[in-house]
């Protein structure tokens, strides 16, 4: 499509931002209502949509009022389910310029003899755990790493993320950790928290509530992190000024954006020595479409049997697969408010980012990682979810 490209969305932050958690005000009795970072694909393709809007001084009440029959409904869609031509991927945390991606689960942290921290790969235990899922490999500590930490909250460079796929582990001194951290994290932290206190208003008559307080955790983002999502579907007439300004997430704090062109995907694992097969690393929160009763780690995947061993079959891209084992994170959960309908979003649980699918197929690595790597998988792929890359598994 001539003039149609992949746009990169830079958001900067202005001051503090608010994304919040899934879980609604009045629940939280006196605690504090959190902050999500990153923020869910909805937050930034709700602020993406919104700025298009603008840009085509769009008339709201109309707009909602045709819904698909309305002109920008031709740009970017009506409603959460349908984003018309637009298909985003992220939402991408950058510093220093470059893109950061979540280090995997299957690497942990452990302080060594010289009380420096050393990171290692879990190993994968070879003899049979009975579990509520059937006999199945499971992780495995062993003694010598008893007080190992996992490496939650951390971010890794594109280069450094390349070591991780060959089956090296990374420079720890490379990663950027969410909040600060200990001097051996030296790539840097991306924000700090604040805490905020609000009152609830009655905008009918314009006053607040008496005695109805809140408490919040903004996050306020280091000078030079940001976030960003990549658009397609987009002319290059249709992106918005250099520091064009937006509201970003709750409360109507702001952030700056900018247009850049789309940095090129982590690289392709080079296939050298053995392997035992790949791995899946998940990038962007993962959500699956129950079908039956049973367990489905990766989308279509059904349980099987082999020699009393619970494994699971399916096919991604054509490419038949056998899950053996994996290491995922808590379910992530979002929700919010959909402005289509007036109501709060139905809450929904993703497999996190950073999760791990140790997988084998028929033929050598090399000859499907070609077909895996940069795929998406799962449901709301339009919104970027469920991207992964492929590594190597070896034992």
């Amino acid at each position: 499509m001539s003039g149609i490209d992949t746009q990169t969305w830079v958001f900067q932050a202005l001051d503090t931002l608010f994304f919040r958690e899934s879980r609604p005000m009045e629940s939280i009795g006196n605690a504090e209502l959190s902050s999500l970072f990153p923020p869910s694909a909805r937050t930034m393709t709700g602020a993406i949509r919104s700025v298009l809007g603008e840009l085509h001084d769009v008339d709201w009440r109309e707009y909602h009022e045709q819904k698909h029959d309305h002109p920008l409904a031709q740009l970017i869609g009506y409603g959460d389910d349908d984003l018309g031509p637009l298909h985003f991927s992220g939402v991408w945390i950058h510093k220093n310029g470059e893109r950061l991606y979540p280090v995997p689960l299957n690497i942990m942290r452990q302080k060594g003899d010289d009380e420096k921290e050393q990171l290692f790969f879990i190993t994968i235990g070879k003899e049979l755990v009975q579990t509520d899922l059937g006999n199945v490999r499971l992780p495995l500590l062993q003694k010598e790493r008893i007080g190992s930490k996992s490496l939650e909250n951390l971010w890794l460079p594109a280069s450094e993320f390349s070591r991780i796929l060959r089956g090296e582990v990374p420079d720890l001194k490379q990663c950027v950790s969410l909040l600060p951290q200990s001097p051996d994290v030296v790539g840097g932290h991306l924000l700090v928290e604040e805490a905020r206190v609000g009152i609830a208003r009655d905008n009918s008559r314009r006053v607040v509530e008496k005695g109805l307080l809140y408490q919040t955790r903004h996050v306020r983002l280091a000078e030079d992190a940001g976030l960003c999502m990549d658009v397609s579907g987009l002319s290059a007439t249709d992106s918005p000024a250099e520091n064009h300004l937006t509201r970003l997430g709750g409360e109507g704090r702001m952030a700056s954006i900018r247009i850049e062109s789309t940095p090129a995907f982590v690289p392709q694992p080079d296939f050298t020595g053995d392997a035992k097969g790949v791995l899946l690393y998940l990038l962007t929160p993962l959500l699956i479409k129950r079908v039956g009763k049973d367990w489905q780690p990766l989308p279509g995947f059904e349980p099987d049997e082999q020699n009393g061993r619970r494994i699971w079959k399916g096919e991604l891209n054509g490419i038949p697969l056998t899950l053996h084992t994996a290491i995922t994170g808590k379910a992530q959960r979002e929700g919010g408010w959909d402005l289509q309908k007036h109501a709060p979003r139905a809450v929904k649980s993703y497999i996190p980012a950073g999760s791990v699918f140790y997988c084998t197929g028929n033929d050598e690595p090399r000859k499907f990682v070609h077909a895996l790597h940069g795929l998406q998988i799962g449901e709301e792929q339009k919104l970027g979810r469920g991207k992964i890359a492929v590594g190597l598994w070896r034992e």
